[in-house]
């Protein structure tokens, strides 16, 4: 049986990244830019790599004219000189990023090599003619991580790294393309669901982790590490 739905939908006007000229830029890649940002800024890194080669794919899709996959884009795009060398091994590590973490390869993912470190004591003392010089006393070892957890959760914090560096990479590819005077920055809309009509909504169920934070006991926080591992497929 269909259904009348009416979504109700609050748009946004907001000023969109500095320098870059959001008219003459494909609209598509306009938005998914300035929705990378507004990603990375509230901590959604998966998205952000998403955002940011959907953003460069678009662009090559209408610079080309070609419906092709973003790999064969960027080569196609680099033998026409549309892209140089530089250009092509920074959005080429941004797609290798996004299927690492989207497909979730544990093999490609970012490893921790040690789980040892050394660290080293070190005094400072003043010499009888007043001078202060420092003196290594002895090493111990440690740990790098806190614990296994952290440890098995390495790949996901240097996933905000790298949402950091493909950021400012790929927004740097767009100034370069569509220069704009900061004066005539233009706008990008963001669009808020606000409810919609004719929806049941026992038909949409958000389940909060309540039953999760209730037992928080210690057992429950000593089985974490596991539960990552097994998250992450390890």
């Amino acid at each position: 049986m269909e259904r009348n739905l009416k979504p109700h939908l609050y748009m946004d006007q907001i000023p969109g990244l500095p320098g870059i000229d959001g008219i003459n830029l494909v609209y598509g890649s306009w938005h998914l830019l300035n929705e990378a940002l507004t990603c990375y800024l509230n901590k959604v890194y998966f998205a952000c790599l998403i955002c940011l080669s959907t953003s460069v794919e678009l662009w090559l899709k209408r610079e080309l004219k070609s419906d092709d996959s973003l790999e064969n884009l960027l080569k196609k795009a680099k033998s026409l000189k549309l892209i140089d060398d530089v250009e092509f091994e920074s959005l080429n590590r941004l797609r290798n990023d996004r299927n690492s973490y989207v497909h979730f390869n544990i093999d490609k993912l970012p490893k921790s090599k040690h789980d040892k470190t050394t660290s080293t004591r070190i005094e400072r003392y003043r010499t009888a003619e007043g001078i202060y010089k420092e003196r290594e006393l002895y090493k111990i070892e440690v740990d790098v991580y806190a614990t296994p957890a952290h440890r098995d959760m390495f790949p996901l914090a240097v996933l905000a790294v790298l949402s950091y560096f493909h950021l400012n990479s790929v927004t740097k590819f767009f100034q370069k393309r569509y220069p704009c005077d900061d004066s005539l920055r233009h706008y990008y809309y963001n669009f808020t669901l606000l409810k919609i009509d004719g929806l049941d909504e026992n038909e949409v169920v958000f389940q909060i982790a309540q039953t999760e934070r209730a037992k928080k006991t210690k057992k429950h926080r000593s089985n974490f590490g596991e539960r990552i591992r097994k998250f992450i497929g390890i």
